[in-house]
């Protein structure tokens, strides 16, 4: 069941046809927003392209999730050596989505954020109540 939040989404990407393609499916989802705000806002979802220096990607990356801007943070990029997977997840990204951008695996990929999301904050509907039912025995001679 999707979450009635409206997840808040920043891309950080320079590749013009990779970000449009992301918030297209992005936008494509229900309960999903993307922030286009520039500076430092907080969001629910930071979606960062890695670049020339993935290690100063990662540097970025380690300090958003630790000032907590972002609660997760997805990597994008066209090169999947397994180092470069090895050091994102490390850095905690939750996701890696390998370029050129698969609607289907993104989409998969926000429907798991938005399940780790639920667990963390159940929905306050959702909360039940407690039942006390007393019964005595008798014992007829």
């Amino acid at each position: 069941m999707m979450s009635e939040k409206n997840f808040s989404v920043f891309l950080q990407v320079r590749n013009p046809v990779v970000k449009s393609d992301l918030e297209e499916i992005i936008l494509s989802m229900k309960g999903f927003r993307v922030n286009n705000s520039g500076g430092q806002t907080s969001c629910d979802l930071l979606i960062l392209e890695l670049g020339e220096d993935p290690q100063e990607d990662f540097k970025q990356v380690y300090s958003i999730l630790s000032s907590e801007l972002a609660k997760e943070v997805f990597l994008t990029s066209s090169r999947l050596e397994p180092e470069l997977l090895i050091q994102a997840l490390r850095v905690g990204a939750k996701e890696f989505l390998p370029q050129p951008i698969k609607r289907d695996e993104v989409r998969e990929a926000l429907l798991r954020f938005v399940k780790r999301r639920e667990k963390i904050q159940p929905p306050k509907e959702e909360k039940k109540r407690g039942r006390l039912l007393i019964s005595s025995g008798a014992k007829v001679e």
